[in-house]
Order: structure tokens, then sequence, then C-alpha cells
């Protein structure tokens, strides 16, 4: 039930990044008139990209074994302070 929760949220966030790119680019297009709709088609775009980039992002995250994450935790850490002769 976790990983369902997870999921929704991850879908719902990338729902809410393209339809933020498409409503910006409507209103763009329509506040500088322009015949194409090139603000729309490019942030729609650019919008499509970003939500897939932080899904899969996040899906290796959730996905990787946990003894793995710990390794990386304790070596963001290392070396700050410490002095090596």
């Amino acid at each position: 039930m976790k990983q369902y929760a997870k999921f929704s949220g991850i879908a719902m966030q990338m729902g809410i990044i393209i339809f933020a790119g498409a409503y910006s680019g409507q209103y763009l297009d329509e506040k500088y008139a322009m015949e194409k709709k090139i603000y729309t088609m490019v942030l729609t775009l650019l919008s499509v990209v970003l939500a897939l980039y932080l899904v899969l992002k996040q899906v290796i995250e959730m996905t990787k074994d946990p003894d793995e994450k710990t390794k990386q935790n304790e070596g963001k850490g290392a070396g700050k302070g410490e002095r090596h002769d």
C-alpha cells in the first residue's frame, strides 16, 4: 500500500508539472498574440521532459537497495573536517 501511495504521488506530480507548462504556454501565446502556438508547444514539451526526468529520478531512488542507500549517505559525510596526512 505504501508503494501505491508513492506512485500515485509521482503521477500527480507529473500531471501538475505538465499542466503548469501547458497553461503557461497558452497564457503567453494569448498575451503576445502569437499566430502559431509556439509558447504552448515549447513549454509543454519542456514540462514533459522535466516531469519524466523527475519521475525517473524518483523511481530509481525508490528501487535502490537499502544497503546501497546507506553506503551513499555514509560517503557524503566523509571528508568533512577530517584531515588525512
